[in-house]
């Protein structure tokens, strides 16, 4: 199984998929406790119209999702960044953080989102999302 930082090197997210293996590597040693703290403030980044902080965020539940409980409020708002982001880049992000966050909701809505998306590269993100969403299940 190759994962998703394979598959983002493979459609011109090299950069990305560089930056996740590094955080991955370098995942903070923290508590529950911390953990939920860590989330919060991510969702937090996540409401804002700031892209820079999103499109951090959006790393950070990528490379920490193990570690993460994500409220079904913020898997809300990573579904409006999906949709409404305003480059292939955010909405692809977004894309592999709802695949990631281990959320029925989430690949539901990919899932039913597919047949809809224009973007070939979305599109083959979400076939890479659903299916490494589906192998951690």
């Amino acid at each position: 199984r190759r994962g998703l930082p394979f598959f983002l090197h493979a459609v011109g997210d090299a950069a990305v998929a560089h930056s996740l293996a590094e955080l991955r590597v370098n995942k903070p040693s923290l508590t529950k406790a911390e953990w939920k703290t860590y989330g919060a403030s991510l969702e937090d980044a996540l409401a804002t119209d700031h892209q820079g902080l999103q499109n951090s965020a959006l790393q950070l539940i990528i490379a920490y999702s193990d570690n993460l409980k994500m409220s079904s409020t913020a898997v809300v708002e990573v579904m409006r960044l999906y949709r409404d982001g305003d480059t292939d880049q955010i909405r692809r992000l977004a894309v592999v953080a709802l695949g990631q966050v281990q959320s029925d909701l989430a690949v539901d809505y990919l899932i039913r989102s597919y047949q809809f998306e224009k973007s070939s590269s979305v599109k083959k993100t979400i076939l890479a999302a659903v299916n490494e969403s589906k192998s951690k299940s």
